[in-house]
């Protein structure tokens, strides 16, 4: 189609570039497209005919403001020769170390004067319309369908119905995603909801997953009871929890495929992915990568608003920890100016309004920042955790800190593994309020997670010195100058933006009284003996911009695992709604372990991974169903089972059978995967290979194996970096040294290695419960049993199940941290999932309980541990503490010549006994104990009855 007349439309060579249409037409008249960048570029040329133009000049017009590299400019350069074909030379001609012209004849139409904009606005209105198959690929598709109802309750109908709009209508406010109508079922992009709505007992149980429509794997599944009264849909609290746990899955499986594209290779929505990724890591390294990474962004789509707000935010990082240029009054410019374009692409968005905000917050115009956080908050769309984030963070810095207390709490209920600094700002809101003690618990949970973070360390200065806890300042006075060696508190420049000069002078004032405490300890007797600083130190991170990796092959993290539909007999209802049920609740159970990928159908040629299969029939009153586990990779049978409940329960089998059914499931795909890897060169196994015999050899709890199962993790870590079972697996293999007492254990470098690598193992996967609770075993081990707690509660309450690991570590730390009651639950449940699990477990066991004070039933459990593990000395040295306090003197005679000859220097007092326990009554009573063992050893030794109990032979 030609242009119309007076569109002011350029002619060169055979083409046609139409400035209202914003289209380049080739010789035939045929649209030829361009992305935005290029088509900017070939408007900027048509502009300039017959003039150099260099690199420079042509890079500052099409990306003002925004740093990026020389391959942006030559990929728009490629862009354009490709559009021209054959007569490319005849356009364009590189002038090599130059620059580029424009040398084909050129004509213009005249525009006529509607068409004539002002030469200032030329950027912004030069970029050609994106097409609807560009936006496509900013928002992966979300398909709802209507939930089934396999029982036919019309109550599950009605609810069925309610649900669908109810999803709709809170999914349609997630940023990102565009939900589409489940008709177009064909679709093999994007994402799927699905689920199903039947009676149990009083009320409806709800099964709701999210499926990858490319191959229908399951990616994370919920599941809610609700009342009767229910029928009519959810709670709109409830819809905004679901969506945001959603809005999470979607995120990180996106996040994990974009991780293993080429750089060149990623759309603008993964290069935002990517670079939020690095952005909330942290660290000043990290920023680098991601305001990158958000150039990059813009660079391939102008119109993308999220990209412009993440950069802003980078941008603000300048001002707010020194990282990067500009600074100062530039940095508040460019992140306004960033900002502000970020809101005028998307107007209603509560990212794009809360950056506003904080950039108005950097000015100073205190009501402005106001009403754009609010409106950030009271948007249609849904405000995430970095838009809670920023807005509590302006709310605090305005004199708002209830406010912001609320937003931050509420920030905590959308999403429990949400970043670190959520904690930061939830302590600034409670010291603001005036509540130092309560500030002090986030401020040290944030500072375990991120200890480069000085933000955290400027606020436990001040809740320090405010609870009277002078030395815990101290320490974060000596990380904040590690991080800030020119900080000083002064507003509006740091962390400290604030409108009220009261909040100024308190926090000034704070640490002016750590200086005269600092100042009286360098002026009198000496240095204080050190306390470990909060988080404990680590090498700052280099200020380089770190490549990211590119992997040749895709790397398999989790076991493939189908789930076939059951099979019953034709005209068997009562069998067919058994066998509904249970297929959705068992892939509901199986999706949230870790290593499994749950499918719904087998992939095209699949020829490894594992198929559940099996049958349900009804006989004499009661269902039967058989369940079967094969090995796709030779068809073998490797596990089967057969369960029954009676036939008036047909929808209703107890959730805890479907609990350890799903155990035992991921057990055997687990045990078969073991089998396999132990088959193969070790130059050929996967990182998940090596993770799992690495495991095999860790539980077998000796020295020597511990050290073993640490070089299998290495490897692991070297094959994949970015796979954080292995990271916290590796964790806890340096760690077992300290915890044990073992000779290797006192090098100080292992434990600052262990806290590095479980720090990295929570970065790489923040929900995973083997990675939090590597952590919590870190922070207990440097005494911050606070923190440690909090972080192994969460590990045990992540929506994936909490594996072997994950328990024994939980309940030891919870167990040392004085809730041994706690530990009992979870290790019991995990025995009863698999009553053959590590004998381990039994040892962690055993001193939940005598911590409890049940020393007969702890010496139970301690003896299934030795029985099958002789040389593990944990067990052993607690095995003789509960047997003097049951006063079954023999049997702690017998424990402690097995602990002599394994380590004689704690039996003839040569060598102390670490006790991993936080209260000094217990481990007072665990020390007294033992001694008393060793006293009446001794003098059963002295009167010639007993053999000499510390022979080394």
């Amino acid at each position: 189609m030609a242009p119309r007349e007076g569109s002011g439309a350029y002619h060169f060579d055979a083409f046609c570039l139409d400035p209202v249409r914003g289209a380049l037409l080739g010789p035939d008249g045929a649209e030829l497209r361009l992305r935005p960048k290029p088509f900017a570029l070939l408007r900027h040329m048509l502009d300039n005919p017959g003039r150099l133009l260099g690199r420079d000049e042509l890079m500052e017009t099409l990306w003002p403001g925004v740093v990026v590299t020389d391959d942006s400019l030559t990929q728009c350069i490629s862009d354009l020769r490709r559009a021209f074909g054959d007569r490319a030379a005849h356009v364009l001609r590189t002038l090599p170390k130059r620059g580029y012209m424009l040398v084909a004849e050129l004509r213009r139409d005249e525009p006529s004067h509607i068409e004539v904009l002002p030469e200032a606005r030329l950027d912004e209105v030069s970029i050609a319309p994106v097409l609807p198959d560009e936006a496509r690929r900013w928002e992966p598709p979300l398909l709802v369908h209507r939930f089934t109802t396999p029982d036919g309750d019309q109550a599950c109908s009605r609810l069925a119905d309610a649900l669908a709009t109810d999803f709709v209508a809170a999914f349609v406010r997630l940023p990102g995603l565009r939900v589409m109508p489940a008709s177009d079922a064909a679709r093999t992009e994007g994402y799927r909801i699905q689920g199903e709505v039947r009676a149990a007992g009083d009320g409806f149980r709800i099964t709701v997953r999210l499926e990858d429509a490319a191959n229908g794997t399951a990616l994370w599944t919920e599941r809610l009871d609700q009342p009767r009264d229910a029928a009519y849909g959810l709670p709109e609290a409830t819809l905004a929890t679901l969506a945001a746990y959603l809005d999470r899955q979607v995120e990180r499986h996106s996040l994990a495929v974009a991780r293993k594209k080429p750089v060149s290779a990623l759309t603008t929505r993964e290069l935002c992915l990517v670079g939020r990724d690095h952005h909330e890591r942290n660290t000043e390294a990290d920023t680098l990568v991601a305001k990158e990474m958000f150039a990059r962004a813009i660079a391939a789509d102008p119109d993308y608003a999220p990209a412009y707000a993440w950069q802003a935010y980078t941008v603000h990082r300048a001002i707010t920890h020194s990282w990067g240029s500009p600074g100062g009054q530039e940095a508040r410019d460019e992140a306004l100016r960033l900002a502000r374009r970020a809101v005028q692409l998307q107007p209603d968005s509560p990212l794009c309004l809360s950056r506003l905000a904080f950039a108005l917050v950097l000015h100073q115009r205190w009501e402005e920042a106001l009403t754009a956080a609010r409106s950030a908050l009271t948007c249609e769309t849904l405000a995430l955790a970095a838009t809670r984030n920023t807005c509590c963070e302006v709310l605090a810095a305005a004199g708002h800190a209830a406010e912001s207390e609320e937003v931050a709490r509420g920030t905590l209920v959308l999403n429990p593994f949400a970043p670190p600094t959520v904690h930061t700002l939830l302590g600034r809101a409670l010291l603001l309020t005036g509540r130092p003690e309560e500030a002090l618990v986030p401020l040290r949970l944030c500072a375990s997670r991120l200890p480069d973070f000085a933000a955290t360390y400027e606020l436990l200065v001040v809740a320090g010195v405010e609870t009277g806890r002078l030395e815990e300042a101290r320490a974060a006075r000596r990380e904040l100058l590690r991080l800030r060696p020119d900080w000083e508190p002064r507003n509006h420049k740091g962390m400290w933006f604030f409108r009220r000069s009261e909040d100024l002078e308190r926090f000034q004032a704070a640490h002016r009284q750590l200086d005269l405490y600092v100042a009286s300890i360098d002026s009198g007797a000496g240095e204080p003996t050190p306390v470990p600083a909060v988080g404990e130190d680590r090498p700052c991170a280099a200020a380089s911009l770190p490549s990211l990796p590119v992997r040749n092959v895709e790397v398999e993290r989790q076991e493939a695992l189908v789930v076939h539909p059951l099979q019953v007999a034709a005209g068997d209802a009562a069998s067919m709604l058994a066998a509904t049920m249970l297929g959705t609740e068992l892939t509901a159970a199986l999706v949230c372990y870790e290593d499994l990928r749950v499918l719904a159908m087998p992939e095209e040629r699949m020829t490894h991974g594992f198929a559940l299969m099996g049958d349900v029939h009804a006989s004499n009153g009661n269902l039967f169903v058989r369940l079967r586990l094969e090995d796709l990779a030779d068809g073998a049978s490797v596990w089967s089972q057969r369960i029954e409940w009676p036939l008036e329960q047909q929808g209703d089998v107890p959730a805890a059978s479907i609990a350890t059914l799903a155990a035992a499931i991921n057990l055997q795909v687990g045990r078969r995967s073991l089998r396999r890897a132990r088959q193969k060169p070790v130059e050929q196994l996967t990182a998940r290979e090596l993770t799992l015999l690495g495991r095999e050899v860790y539980n077998r709890s000796t020295p020597a194996e511990t050290r073993a199962s640490r070089d299998l993790f290495a490897r692991a870590s070297a094959v994949d970096p970015d796979y954080a079972s292995a990271r916290a697996w590796h964790v806890f293999a340096i760690a077992r040294p300290i915890v044990q007492g073992w000779p290797d254990g006192k090098d100080r470098e292992g434990l600052q290695e262990a806290v590095r690598l479980a720090r990295l193992a929570a970065e790489l996967e923040p929900d995973s419960p083997l990675s939090l609770a590597a952590l919590s075993l870190c922070l207990a081990l440097q005494e911050h049993w606070g923190e440690a707690v909090a972080s192994a509660r969460l590990a045990l309450r992540t929506d994936r199940v909490a594996d072997d690991a994950v328990r024994m570590t939980g309940g030891a730390v919870l167990a040392a941290a004085g809730f041994p009651e706690e530990a009992e639950v979870g290790l019991r449940q995990m025995i009863a999932w698999d009553p053959h699990c590590p004998p381990v477990v039994h040892a962690v066991l055993g001193r939940a309980l005598l911590l409890r004070g049940q020393a007969e039933e702890a010496l139970a459990e301690l003896r299934l541990c030795a029985a099958r593990l002789p040389d593990y000395e944990l067990c052993l040295r607690t095995m003789v503490v509960a047997a003097m306090e049951a006063g079954q003197i023999d049997v702690a005679r017998e424990a402690l010549r097995e602990v002599a000859r394994l380590r004689p220097g704690w039996v003839n007092g040569t060598e102390p006994i670490f006790w991993f326990m936080r209260k000094p009554e217990d481990r007072n009573r665990h020390q007294k104990a033992f001694e008393m063992a060793v006293r009446l050893e001794a003098t059963a030794r002295a009167g010639g009855l007993l053999d000499a109990c510390t022979s080394t032979s």
